[in-house]
């Protein structure tokens, strides 16, 4: 028989597990509402304030398993295109390996294998980058939008923007698919 306080832990435990369940399934449900754009635009600003290289990247939040089609709307969006996570899984392009030939027809952008400093090069010339890192064994798709010292920030669309990772955490979750990066070198020319 447990202890009564431990019993206690328990169910305060379910409860706030339960709890946080409907919290991700309510906001799964959620248009981008306007309060979270402007809230994403008042975080930004505090970056950019604290010294922080930032782009001003709008932020779409993934629907379930679709991290690289959220990161592509993301950047199409950076760049004035009004292409939606679901325009991009529509057209069959689900997947960092498979989204370059989508992405193409709006930008000239292709794969590359970069370093910490080339990314951070490339925020410097105001070009977010796609990537694919592993956590968990898991494959997910990001966008790096920016950068201050050792730390990058990024758009993940699972967890949020400007989220704040170090180099060494970066590192290791990229390196993990061999610095895999998807580049844009601008719009893309008729």
């Amino acid at each position: 028989m447990r202890p009564r306080g431990e019993l206690a832990g328990v169910v305060l435990l379910a409860v706030a597990v339960a709890s946080a369940l409907l919290a991700i399934y309510a906001l799964q449900r959620l248009p981008e509402a306007e309060w979270a754009e402007e809230a994403r635009l008042r975080l930004y600003e505090e970056l950019r304030r604290s010294g922080a290289k930032v782009l001003n990247v709008p932020f779409v939040r993934q629907k379930p398993w679709y991290c690289s089609e959220a990161s592509a709307s993301m950047v199409l969006r950076y760049y004035g295109f009004n292409v939606s996570q679901d325009d991009v899984h529509d057209a069959g392009y689900e997947s960092f390996e498979t989204m370059l030939p989508f992405l193409r027809r709006y930008l000239n952008c292709s794969y590359a294998r970069l370093t910490p400093e080339a990314l951070k090069a490339e925020i410097d010339g105001g070009r977010p980058v796609i990537i694919r890192i592993v956590v968990g064994g898991y494959l997910h798709t990001i966008v790096v939008v920016g950068y201050k010292g050792d730390a990058f920030y990024i758009h993940d669309p699972a967890r949020g923007p400007y989220v704040e990772v170090s180099r060494k955490e970066l590192v290791s979750v990229w390196g993990a698919n061999n610095y895999r990066a998807i580049v844009v070198r601008g719009l893309r020319r008729s």
